[in-house]
């Protein structure tokens, strides 16, 4: 039995490795918004702003959005857009808002110039301030040209362009992600951790070895099947992903040991399983499936097709009662006429046993006759 852990484990511990690298990346990218979220914003009101504010997650009112020189677009579709705040008492900057967040920024921008330039009322102005938060952060390049393109249309002198910073607030981002995005990340990485978890216990306490164990306990003398599996185990080589003999045939499909009596197989095929990605094959899947007197079809995983036969043709030889091949009409009655599968061939060819017992010679199989 512990050999057949070890093999469950060297399937399970690539997966494994991969689940707990997932984990740190995922904690690594958003451990500078987990000690944001921790620390809590700082208030906008109380900021230097002639100091480095790249990654500041803040809280403040924005009292103003002047007007916007920036859409991000992908195709027809506004994805954000960047509006001119202010940044402080005599400083400006941008502020960088997803669509869906937009329209207090395009109620106050109206408000704003309606005041200016309409009539407009100020308590409609004061109505439409609204309370923030957000991550300060240095705007990249394509940002900073269409700030620096919108100044020069406006006519905003050299000395005046000191007091427009190269910085924007993105709204609603703890760091690089929205909060939603930060619990997102925490979610997936605790989930990855605890099936990798989940995958280790499952090893070690023998849980891919259900069927092993089922049999043992289901015996009549569980002393006697566990000494019968041991030394079929220790015995019986493991021939390119099958273990079998006269009595007992075992593999693996995924970790999963699959462990039942030879002599109730009663089909046996290899499979290829072709994994595309659009037109193109990415790689192929290579499995030997046998199906047994109850109905019940396994997948035991191959290194290749030419293994996956050469299993099929040893089966063909350690159960003569089987039909081996594959054909639609087959696998159409395994499923839903099981009865008349075994009446095919099981039923009708006595046990390899019995048969070496009385000499007697069976003629080749046709299934396509029903008959032998």
């Amino acid at each position: 039995m512990k050999a057949l852990k070890m093999q469950s484990f060297k399937i399970v511990f690539f997966e494994v490795l991969v689940l707990i690298i997932m984990a740190i990346v995922m904690l690594v990218f958003c451990l500078p918004s987990i000690k944001l979220l921790r620390d809590g914003p700082v208030d906008m009101d109380s900021l230097d702003y002639q100091s480095d504010l790249d990654g500041t997650y803040v809280t403040g009112t924005i009292y103003v959005v002047y007007d916007y020189y920036c859409d991000n677009m992908r195709g027809s579709r506004l994805l954000t857009r960047e509006y001119i705040i202010d940044a402080g008492e005599e400083d400006f900057m941008g502020m960088r808002v997803a669509k869906m967040d937009m329209e207090p920024a395009e109620k106050l921008m109206g408000a704003y110039g309606d005041y200016l330039d309409n009539g407009g009322s100020r308590e409609a102005v004061l109505a439409a301030q609204y309370e923030v938060k957000g991550t300060i952060r240095k705007m990249p390049a394509d940002s900073q040209r269409l700030y620096s393109q919108y100044l020069s249309a406006a006519g905003v002198d050299f000395e005046q362009r000191k007091h427009f910073l190269p910085y924007y607030l993105d709204l609603n981002a703890v760091g690089f992600f929205p909060p939603v995005g930060v619990y997102a990340f925490l979610i997936l990485a605790a989930a990855c951790l605890l099936i990798s978890l989940f995958k280790l216990v499952s090893v070690f306490s023998g849980r891919y070895q259900k069927e092993v164990k089922q049999y043992i306990a289901n015996s009549p003398s569980p002393d006697r099947a566990r000494e019968r599996v041991e030394e079929f185990l220790r015995s019986t080589a493991h021939n390119y992903g099958l273990r079998c003999d006269q009595e007992f045939l075992c593999g693996q499909w995924g970790a999963t040991t699959v462990f039942r009596e030879t002599a109730d197989v009663v089909w046996a095929y290899p499979q290829t399983i072709k994994h595309k990605k659009g037109l193109f094959t990415v790689w192929r899947s290579y499995h030997l499936m046998v199906g047994f007197v109850d109905g019940r079809l396994y997948t035991i995983d191959v290194k290749n097709e030419r293994t996956a036969s050469a299993q099929v043709e040893k089966l063909a030889t350690l159960c003569p009662r089987a039909i081996t091949g594959y054909a639609q009409e087959l696998e159409t009655m395994f499923h839903k006429d099981l009865k008349g599968f075994l009446n095919i061939r099981y039923n009708k060819v006595q046990p390899a046993n019995q048969a070496q017992q009385t000499s007697q010679v069976q003629a080749p199989f046709n299934w396509n006759g029903y008959d032998s």
